[in-house]
């Protein structure tokens, strides 16, 4: 103590500079040295614009980067419009401010869920997809058909809704086209009808000039070009198909049976 009431004095006197003790002095000492300093000396806390003689170089190099320079990406935010939000970048509205941002992330490329398999360098835009994606190493198949007798499972909850409707005969898409009453279980199933009215033929073979508006047609036809083994033989009549499926298709369609 009497060392430090010394230290004080001289500091006073000008004899000593509080620089040179600074560090040997615990925090609250060293407060009360380098306040009297500044009094003293006319010291300043230097600015993070000033050069600092110590290090020779600006002190805002030392600094943490600025977000900009960690994220390169353009910074979105979404727009307040009355019990809405909106995308700044097109007309994504949503009543939601999280919906919006996660939809931003489509316009900003940022893909922040990572799979953590090793191996897999997978990334997602949302979480959900990332716990959907896991179940393709785990094997999980959650989402079980109830119906008696069935026991069929699935990945995703939408496949299973898709599945009952095999079960309750349910075809929810109707072709808007005039004169048609085509129903279909799915949407993409509807789509693909919507290519007959309109004259398209999208899928085309990677083998020849064969087009189709049907997808499944397509790929019967692929068949033809890398000799597939027809595996799947009807006990009624012999026939053999490259599908269990065209087995199915076949049996009912010409013999009548399930």
């Amino acid at each position: 103590m009497i060392i430090k009431l010394l230290l004080l004095m001289m500091l006073i006197s000008g004899i000593v500079c509080a620089q040179e003790y600074a560090n040997e002095l615990v925090p609250y000492e060293e407060q009360q040295i380098t306040q009297v300093a500044k009094i003293l000396h006319g010291l300043k806390r230097p600015h993070l614009s000033e050069t600092s003689p110590e290090l020779g170089e600006p002190l805002q190099k030392r600094i943490k980067l600025t977000a900009k320079e960690k994220s390169p990406r353009k910074k979105l935010e979404p727009i307040k419009l009355g019990n809405e939000w909106k995308c700044p970048e097109c007309d994504y509205l949503s009543n939601r401010k999280n919906n919006v941002n996660t939809h931003m992330r489509s316009h900003t490329g940022t893909r922040p869920y990572e799979c953590a398999e090793p191996g897999c360098d997978k990334t997602f835009v949302q979480h959900s997809h990332l716990e959907i994606h896991m179940r393709s190493h785990t094997g999980a198949r959650p989402y079980e058909c109830a119906e008696p007798g069935c026991g069929k499972t699935f990945v995703q909850r939408p496949h299973l809704k898709i599945h009952m409707r095999s079960h309750t005969g349910a075809r929810p898409y109707e072709c808007n086209f005039q004169g048609c009453d085509s129903t279909f279980k799915t949407s993409s199933a509807l789509r693909q009808h919507e290519h007959i009215h309109a004259d398209e033929k999208p899928y085309k073979c990677s083998h020849c000039n064969y087009t189709s508006s049907d997808y499944s047609n397509l790929k019967r036809h692929e068949r033809a070009h890398t000799d597939e083994k027809k595996d799947h033989a009807c006990t009624v009549c012999g026939n053999t198909f490259t599908q269990a499926t065209s087995l199915k298709r076949h049996i009912k369609s010409v013999h009548k049976t399930e």
